[in-house]
């Protein structure tokens, strides 16, 4: 909220002795979502079960160009980015609890 022109003015009145003073003066920024750690960790087994290439063919991607992407988003090196990991992963659980 705005207040006087100012940002934050609800954070600022609420929280202003709590928080540290950087926390109140910086910028606004976005939640990021960790999907890298998420992909790597605790939904692994869900990635790998939703990417096999019986799945993948079945609903209409290159098995061989899925693999690839998943591969390279398990390197850090975020190539195809964890968005293009995501779409994937939607798109196929939606095939599966819709189409199939």
């Amino acid at each position: 909220k705005f207040e006087r022109g100012e940002g934050k003015a609800l954070l600022r009145r609420t929280f202003g002795g709590l928080l540290p003073e950087g926390v109140l003066t910086r910028k606004k920024r976005g939640f990021e979502v960790p999907l890298a750690a998420l992909f790597a960790g605790p939904l692994r087994s869900l990635v790998d079960d939703l990417t096999t290439p019986d799945h993948v063919a079945q609903a209409g991607l290159s098995p061989a160009a899925v693999k690839q992407v998943i591969a390279s988003s398990r390197t850090g090196r975020n190539a195809p980015g964890q968005a293009t990991v995501h779409a994937l992963l939607v798109y196929l659980s939606w095939w599966r609890r819709t189409v199939r």
